[in-house]
């Protein structure tokens, strides 16, 4: 099984939380049980979240505008102010962020500039779920063409979904010890994004140590995880952790 084109092909876009993403982890857990392995879920709760297609109008024009996932709904006009920066992931140089403000100067949204590529892509903000600002992302290139003082007409927004269940994907070859090493990666994606190279081809280069490294002698073993919601601040992965630590 080839889990790039099963997952950004056979699936596609696999937001956290979502019936695709259900589908990728059965597609993980298959791909698992073909080399010999006993996949096994480990499932969580979270709350999910359905963006909305942004709107966003500078100075009358319509810009290219991708949604921050879990951000709170605006709907309105103001004007530039850039506030601040961060360092770039990727590269060198800074992001640098803006805030529309109101007629009175007070904050009413956010607009950053994606972090990962040329687009306006979608992400998340550096706030946690519960207390991110109304905010949309542009691309890098016009990040550099907002001035302040520009009149901007901003609408955003989504749906929060609780109750929804997510399964990181686990499959084990063990050792003559109790240590083990983590061969990992994620398998959803970004909101309509289908993901190959985030990261069905990470998905993909675990499976295919886990063909290479089956039926060994090893010393420490081997723990081939697929993770669930990364791309919400790396959800999955983080209760991983917080459960290897408890238990």
């Amino acid at each position: 099984m080839d889990l790039i084109t099963s997952l950004a092909e056979g699936i596609g876009p696999r937001t956290a939380g979502s019936d695709e993403a259900a589908r990728a982890a059965d597609t993980v857990a298959e791909a698992f049980r073909e080399l010999g392995l006993e996949p096994r879920f480990q499932e969580f709760e979270l709350l999910g979240y359905d963006a909305d297609e942004p709107l966003l109008e500078v100075e009358g024009e319509r810009w290219d505008a991708g949604p921050c996932m879990y951000a709170h709904a605006f709907d309105g006009e103001g004007t530039i102010r850039r506030i601040g920066s961060s360092p770039t992931p990727v590269g060198e140089g800074s992001l640098p962020t803006f805030a529309v403000v109101d007629s009175q100067g007070a904050e009413r949204a956010r607009i950053l500039t994606s972090p990962f590529s040329t687009g306006a892509i979608p992400f998340m903000s550096a706030h946690v779920h519960i207390t991110t600002p109304p905010t949309a992302f542009v691309s890098r290139a016009d990040a550099e063409r907002l001035q302040d003082g520009m009149g901007v007409r901003l609408r955003v927004g989504g749906r929060f979904l609780p109750g929804r269940r997510e399964r990181n994907v686990i499959a084990d070859v063990p050792g003559t010890s109790d240590d083990h090493v983590v061969v990992c990666a994620h398998y959803d994606s970004v909101w309509r994004g289908p993901g190959a190279i985030d990261n069905a081809s990470g998905v993909e280069g675990v499976r295919r140590v886990a063909e290479t490294m089956r039926g060994r002698r090893l010393a420490r073993g081997l723990r081939f995880v697929a993770f669930a919601a990364e791309e919400i601040k790396l959800t999955g992965s983080r209760y991983y952790v917080d459960e290897a630590k408890l238990r």
